[in-house]
């Protein structure tokens, strides 16, 4: 009994281990995606964006992440982003990462946008 309760704990935790690690991701093109909010996270430059619901499934209320100024083309992506606030949103899908699920803004990192011109 003690062993099969041992191997059950093993198992659990090798799982719990698992869930941890995270995975790139593409939501679905959405047309148009807009942006419903963003917040600057602290003075280093982080934003936090959210998207309309459905846009990055997986994600804080499946719509939203952060932009870390680590990103190689961070102002690249702020500069989409920017032209998708002026236009009202555009055709396009977002590339994130999802991280370990907690329920919080930081379930998710942006990674890109995959703008498709109609």
């Amino acid at each position: 009994m003690k062993q099969g309760l041992l191997t059950s704990c093993t198992i659990a935790i090798l799982g719990l281990g698992s869930m941890s690690s995270a995975s790139a991701a593409t939501g679905p093109t959405m047309t148009p995606l807009h942006i419903t909010a963003m917040y600057t996270k602290g003075a280093n430059g982080t934003i936090y964006v959210a998207f309309q619901s459905g846009a990055m499934p997986g994600c804080y209320a499946n719509a939203g992440g952060y932009l870390f100024p680590t990103n190689t083309f961070y102002k690249e992506i702020y500069a989409q982003l920017l032209l998708m606030a002026a236009n009202g949103g555009l055709q396009a899908s977002v590339l994130y990462t999802q991280n370990t699920v907690t329920g919080n803004w930081s379930d998710c990192t942006i990674d890109g946008l995959f703008l498709t011109p109609p």
